[in-house]
């Protein structure tokens, strides 16, 4: 149920990923809703009889006690109300595989296009990250825990899991292959409309695996993931921090190759940049703690590190190897209704 929910709460979201179990768990509930409401809507006149607009015909055919018109009408209306994240749910899905959502004009070719369509909305996800997020499956949806019985407001990672070791794999020149990091029990906690989930890491490298890992996330639902080095965070527009991360003396993952300082590879933006930059802007001008957070490609292995960054030059530790890389950005001035801020 969570899995319908879940779409319904991404409304109008185009973006990211969705796989296959949370698609097809959509169109089952979806169609068990169609079925539930034409059903209480035959009930329905047969209960109160045949409606006002029937009766014309009750005396030619009096055995029709039902039209069913009522339930129709219900079924449309719901129709009318979902065909937007139904449609938004079946581009996230083909996103999964690496196809653009105008693929969904695919069905307008009679028949084969049709049959197409459900075979690509079958398809198994991409293994890794695409050109529209990253893989759904990689540590689980949330809400695999929450269907479970995993979240509660007060429960507590398990111990066990927090002794597992991530496995991080890098190739023979040292570059990053891939990491493997075991599941986690989020705590669940809701206050003013929001939806708060925290979990405890022993690694920023992990953090970082189990954030990337959310196929998706519902507006006003945010994930914290604290460390020894700090926590990181992600919501619907991209990473973020609520108190600040070390920048050096990382805690790393067994199996890191810290190597001399080296030159960063790229300064990237992970999500909705604008928005990002404007929600760091709003906290600071309220005197709370924000900083802009970017993915920094580490020089010797390639990670890409989502770190505080600062105007000018500055040094950061690569999570998976922990190689120092030294890079830049230009001040950013934000406009807002407290005036020009600079993050």
């Amino acid at each position: 149920m969570n899995w319908y929910l879940n779409v319904l709460q991404q409304y109008a979201d185009f973006s990211g990923r969705s796989r296959r179990k949370e698609f097809w768990m959509f169109v089952l509930f979806n169609y068990l809703a169609i079925l539930g409401l034409f059903l209480s809507g035959y009930i329905l006149e047969l209960i109160i009889g045949t409606p006002v607009y029937a009766q014309s015909i009750s005396v030619l055919e009096p055995e029709h006690s039902s039209s069913g018109n009522v339930g129709r009408l219900l079924v449309l209306l719901y129709l009318l109300a979902t065909f937007i994240p139904s449609l938004a749910v079946m581009v996230r899905r083909l996103h999964d595989i690496g196809k653009s959502g105008w693929w969904i004009f695919i069905s307008l070719i009679p028949i084969a296009g049709s049959i197409w369509l459900i075979v690509l909305l079958c398809t198994d996800g991409d293994a890794g990250d695409n050109l529209y997020g990253p893989n759904p499956k990689k540590t689980g949806n949330a809400f695999d825990s929450l269907e479970t019985g995993k979240v509660s407001k007060t429960q507590q990672p398990a111990p066990e899991a927090k002794a597992v070791q991530a496995k991080v794999e890098f190739d023979d020149e040292g570059k990053f292959v891939k990491a493997t990091v075991p599941g986690v029990f989020w705590n669940k906690q809701s206050s003013d409309g929001a939806t708060y989930l925290s979990c405890n890491a022993p690694t920023l490298f992990r953090a970082t695996e189990i954030l990337r890992g959310i196929s998706s996330i519902p507006p006003n639902t945010y994930y914290v993931v604290d460390t020894p080095d700090g926590s990181l965070g992600r919501d619907l527009n991209g990473f973020y921090t609520e108190v600040q991360i070390k920048s050096n003396d990382i805690r790393l993952e067994t199996g890191a190759n810290k190597t001399t300082p080296v030159k960063a590879l790229s300064l990237t933006a992970f999500g909705n940049v604008e928005k990002n930059q404007n929600g760091v802007a709003l906290l600071k001008s309220t005197g709370q703690y924000a900083s802009f957070v970017l993915q920094i490609e580490c020089g010797h292995c390639g990670y890409k590190s989502p770190v505080e960054t600062t105007g000018g030059v500055f040094e950061r530790q690569c999570y998976a190897c922990g190689t120092v890389n030294e890079t830049r950005r230009a001040q950013i001035r934000v406009h807002t209704s407290q005036g020009a801020i600079t993050i």
